[in-house]
């Protein structure tokens, strides 16, 4: 048994519906810490004093937002493109963001 505060009344806030969002966000999450972990190589980071593991995991992050924000979804295979041409990186930062409606 699960307990919760909602400001929302019973028809809006059915168990069923909280079920289906936790699983939802618990999605995205796993989602997201396995592009930074596998693909970014985080949990391999040699970086663990000081600021440095912050600032890496800022960096990732935004790196990350950046190819989402240009429309970008197989990161893996964009960041190998990118070791070829590394010019392209430069040209997603310089570039201004693709509008989503």
């Amino acid at each position: 048994v699960r307990y919760g505060l909602t400001s929302l009344t019973p028809t809006r806030g059915t168990p069923e519906r909280w079920l289906a969002r936790k699983r939802g966000h618990w999605q995205i999450e796993n989602r997201l810490q396995r592009i930074k972990a596998v693909t970014f190589g985080e949990d391999q980071s040699l970086i663990h004093t000081g600021p440095g593991p912050t600032v890496m995991a800022l960096l990732r992050d935004t790196a990350l937002n950046l190819l989402h924000r240009h429309g970008v979804r197989r990161i893996a295979a964009r960041l190998r493109a990118f070791s070829q041409y590394p010019e392209q990186p430069l040209a997603l930062v310089l570039a201004a963001p693709i509008a989503h409606a």
